[in-house]
């Protein structure tokens, strides 16, 4: 486990996203953007610290959106289709989750086909961090990602989903992985580095799974 206590530059991190899962081993998720003042101290070592904080918001925030992806696993897709207008009257801190839903629900029919429950869950979670990565490559162009996660499968979803939809673009985004919420020591430091280093404009998204075994 690395605890790497240089301070992370609060701009340049993108998003925080912590999965978790309940008892009923059903997925819920929720994007944590800590406000600049805790960023601006915030160290590698902090990371486990907010992603347990972070699961209780999100499971306050995310109940209904839990309910409703469930739904994927016993209704045909015609069903789930049908409850567009219905999963859209969300609140909306849960459709910040959701806003990619034509994505979402491609994703589900891949899951019918594949029969696969495991791929499919993952597959969802990965589709807000597909979104989050073309609307920073859409709005900065040049900025350079790396998304890091201790679920390699979670991780493969991401590489998948990009490569599927968007062959035609370069998204300039590095995948990596969290050893029990941490990178590996090399890595970790490359990252805090380059996250200070004013010439470089590394932009990171860090996703934490805070679950009962993945």
């Amino acid at each position: 486990m690395v605890y790497n206590r240089q301070p992370l530059c609060a701009h340049r991190i993108a998003a925080i996203v912590c999965i978790s899962t309940q008892t009923n081993n059903q997925y819920t998720e929720h994007r944590f953007s800590p406000p600049s003042s805790q960023l601006a101290t915030m160290s590698a070592g902090h990371l486990d610290r907010i992603a347990k904080l972070t699961t209780k918001k999100a499971r306050e925030i995310m109940c209904k959106m839990q309910e409703r992806l469930a739904l994927a696993n016993t209704r045909s897709v015609a069903q789930i289709l049908a409850r567009r207008d219905e999963l859209r009257t969300m609140d909306d801190k849960a459709l910040a989750f959701q806003r990619s839903v034509n994505q979402i629900w491609d994703l589900i029919k891949d899951f019918k086909a594949k029969n696969d429950a495991g791929q499919y869950l993952h597959d969802t979670l990965a589709g807000p961090v597909i979104e989050q990565i073309m609307h920073i490559r859409s709005t900065k162009p040049t900025e350079k990602m790396i998304v890091v996660s201790n679920s390699d499968t979670f991780l493969d979803a991401i590489s998948e989903g990009l490569h599927r939809e968007f062959t035609k673009r370069w998204w300039n985004c590095d995948i990596g992985r969290f050893n029990n919420y941490f990178v590996g020591e090399e890595h970790a430091q490359n990252v805090v580095r380059r996250l200070n280093d004013p010439s470089d404009n590394l932009c990171v998204i860090l996703l934490s799974a805070v679950t009962d075994g993945w």
